[in-house]
């Protein structure tokens, strides 16, 4: 075959058409990627508020309330329990609203099936916990305070805050 005008059009033609082809799948593929991390990264941002919310909710429950309530059983005088115990359970609401405002935002954005049952159960546990905390202060103020429930509901929060956090890592390193 013999070079030709014709035939040099045509060859330069697919060339360019070729080379924007390319270009262009290449631009759609980087798109998509950096579609897909910055999705991934909002989830990731509001899995992260549900567990600092329910990382929160525990050290309060744990570490104020259960503590408290130990106190008085092992015998410390508690002149004025609500001076006492109610800004404990003023805390405790305000953390447990956090942990839904987080949850229902977590639910809005994460797409991850794995991930959204965990935050279903964490959230489902934290109605139970409400209902635990709430039954908690009536026995504190007939000054017949108990930690045991409150003891295993904050267990079965640390379990769930580790479930959510491992199956998150598990989902998203992939």
């Amino acid at each position: 075959m013999y070079y030709t005008p014709g035939w040099g059009a045509v060859i330069t033609a697919v060339s360019t058409l070729s080379g924007v082809a390319l270009t262009q799948w290449n631009a759609n593929r980087q798109s998509w990627r950096q579609h897909t991390e910055a999705r991934r990264v909002e989830q990731r941002v509001a899995v992260h508020d549900v567990l600092v919310a329910a990382s929160r909710l525990e050290a309060t429950l744990d570490g104020k309330l259960v503590f408290a309530i130990d106190q008085e059983v092992n015998g410390t005088v508690i002149d004025d329990v609500d001076e006492h115990y109610m800004p404990i359970f003023i805390e405790l609401g305000t953390r447990a609203n956090e942990l839904l405002h987080a949850v229902r935002k977590a639910e809005l954005v994460v797409t991850v099936g794995k991930i959204v049952a965990a935050l279903d159960e964490l959230n489902s546990h934290r109605v139970d916990l409400v209902r635990i905390i709430t039954e908690s202060e009536q026995a504190v103020r007939k000054r017949e305070p108990d930690s045991r429930s409150l003891t295993d509901a904050t267990a079965k929060l640390a379990t769930l805050y580790f479930e959510l956090r491992t199956v998150t890592r598990n989902e998203f390193a992939r």
